[in-house]
């Protein structure tokens, strides 16, 4: 196969458990940059979480390299030139909050520039998101969020079984996603965000610029959100620690994240 383009997933894909890149596989994706290959981090982190990895495979600070935050929300340059925003507003972080408060579950929202949330203390959940992106925590009740503060998704972050519960109502899922992309991305984070975000949709796009056909793209991930880029490209790789969907609309599965398991699958099926 002749691949131009591979997207890679962060937390769970491209870090190991311990959220480490290990040397092997920074080797590899720069082998593959030498290789004139497009190299896109795709991640549901805001541009914060994912600078120092930029930097650390040789894809910063460029007009020539890409990056998909906030789960396809945004699409920029590595130097932070904005081709795509997929926000919500102040309404919708409301409305999201209204929401977590009636049913008793931690909620947060992410702008690029912090986390906002109306629990008082602050969720186990949002602490560690905070940790992830490098954002700081900003307390703000549900109808404290200015107009002009450019929201891109809001979080129910909680222990996996409140979350299950919550997605066992289908009523509620069902009017949700009338509107909104709903996604689990991790087991404690249930992600709402603009209807038109997600990180197929943000593949699309950068292959309509950079003339880059799907059948020329590899999409490697391990989660929930990542199943809408694994189903755009034609050459999708679930990680061996990938939940059961996304194994299932994979062309591929490679090794773990604790096996380096992009490395493994860029040597075997790019290099």
């Amino acid at each position: 196969m002749s691949i131009k383009l591979i997207a890679i997933d962060i937390d769970g894909t491209l870090l190991n458990a311990d959220h480490v890149l290990t040397q092997h596989t920074v080797d590899t994706i720069r082998t593959a940059t030498i290789k004139d290959i497009q190299v896109v981090l795709c991640s549901g982190r805001p541009y914060s979480g994912v600078a120092s990895y930029l930097d650390r495979l040789g894809l910063n600070q460029s007009a020539h390299h890409y990056v998909i935050t906030l789960n396809g929300a945004v699409v920029q340059t590595t130097s932070q030139k904005l081709l795509v925003s997929q926000a919500l507003n102040s309404a919708d972080y409301q409305k999201f909050a209204e929401m977590a408060q009636e049913k008793g579950i931690h909620f947060h929202a992410e702008t690029e520039d912090a986390i906002y949330t109306p629990d008082v203390p602050v969720g186990r959940y949002t602490t560690l998101d905070a940790t992830l992106t490098g954002l700081p925590v900003m307390h703000q009740p549900g109808q404290g969020v200015s107009a002009k503060t450019v929201i891109y998704k809001g979080m129910l972050a909680d222990e996996p079984k409140y979350l299950t519960r919550f997605l066992a109502d289908q009523q509620l899922v069902t009017t949700l996603q009338q509107k909104y992309y709903v996604v689990r991305s991790q087991p404690y984070f249930l992600e709402m965000m603009n209807a038109h975000a997600n990180k197929g949709a943000a593949l699309a796009f950068l292959g309509q610029q950079l003339g880059v056909t799907p059948d020329e793209m590899m999409a490697i991930g391990d989660q929930a959100n990542d199943l809408t880029m694994m189903s755009f490209v034609d050459n999708g790789v679930a990680m061996g620690n990938a939940i059961p969907e996304v194994k299932q609309v994979a062309k591929f599965v490679t090794a773990t994240n604790d096996e380096d398991g992009v490395a493994v699958a860029i040597e075997k099926y790019v290099l």
